[in-house]
């Protein structure tokens, strides 16, 4: 399920770069990764790695993209790189054939010496291109470095699944629902079961191995990272409070014993130092 609706975002401009559109679904399945390949179970470092990753969601009126630039050849990607610098002043969205918008990379990715092969781009819109965008318009991403000349205009799946992102911000609730479970109907509010209280003989849920009277590491009333300037809090409370199937994130978070978690979290919950990475 990821791997399909990450297809539907995901835009090659030439044969190295390739853009992909950032959304809750995307971010947390990033999120879930990282904490599997870094071995995270300390509950602050959780909190950091939510807020490190909730920058990647878009904002009102913007999309969000990660940009990848690949170099087959390893022994190149030195050279490569250097022929490329500079590229975060080359880099255009275009909305139909009138509007142009300045792709805004971030910060410390990027020097006059250095350049990394993981960017992350926004395209903030205004109302009048956000609507536009929501209701039709053509989308050609631009790169028009010196040295690297690309244009590839968005499929379609790719198009209208950034229309309806601008078009209604609760498709984005179903897109992370679709990709988490399967299922795109509003789960509604948690059912005091779902949640796993210290003490109790019962498990997290039909796929967990974890007895609820184990060991326990924090609170079992949930948790939220703090927000970060330019980030959506929205987003940060809703990947800390989202479903696996059989269990809830913050149940899990909340009463880690790595020996004895279901087998989806007992792969989740690891240690890493705060920082953002991509294994995409």
């Amino acid at each position: 399920r990821v791997i399909a609706h990450k297809q539907a975002r995901r835009v090659a401009v030439g044969d190295r770069m390739t853009f992909l559109f950032e959304d809750r679904a995307t971010v947390w399945y990033q999120v879930q990764e990282m904490l599997w390949v870094e071995r995270i179970t300390d509950l602050e470092r959780m909190r950091e790695e939510l807020a490190v990753y909730n920058e990647l969601l878009p904002g009102p009126a913007e999309l969000s993209s990660t940009l990848l630039i690949a170099i087959d050849d390893a022994r190149r990607v030195r050279d490569e790189l250097q022929r490329l610098m500079g590229i975060d002043r080359h880099v255009r969205l275009e909305v139909g054939s009138a509007a142009r918008i300045a792709g805004v990379f971030e910060g410390g990715r990027h020097t006059d010496e250095k350049l990394s092969t993981v960017q992350y781009v926004r395209f903030p819109l205004d109302a009048p291109l956000s609507a536009r965008v929501a209701t039709g318009a053509p989308l050609t991403l631009v790169v028009d470095h010196p040295n690297y000349r690309m244009r590839a205009s968005l499929p379609e799946p790719v198009r209208a699944s950034l229309a309806a992102d601008l078009a209604d911000p609760a498709v984005a609730d179903r897109a992370l629902r679709e990709v988490r479970d399967g299922s795109s109907t509003p789960s509604g509010p948690r059912a005091p079961s779902t949640r796993v209280p210290t003490g109790s003989s019962r498990a997290c849920g039909p796929s967990c191995r974890r007895s609820a009277s184990g060991p326990s590491t924090g609170t079992s009333t949930g948790w939220r990272p703090r927000a970060t300037s330019g980030s959506s809090t929205s987003g940060i409370a809703s990947l800390a409070s989202t479903r696996c199937p059989g269990v809830t994130i913050t149940s899990c978070a909340s009463s880690v014993d790595t020996s004895r978690t279901c087998p989806r979290h007992r792969s989740t919950w690891r240690r890493t130092p705060p920082g953002r990475r991509d294994t995409r």
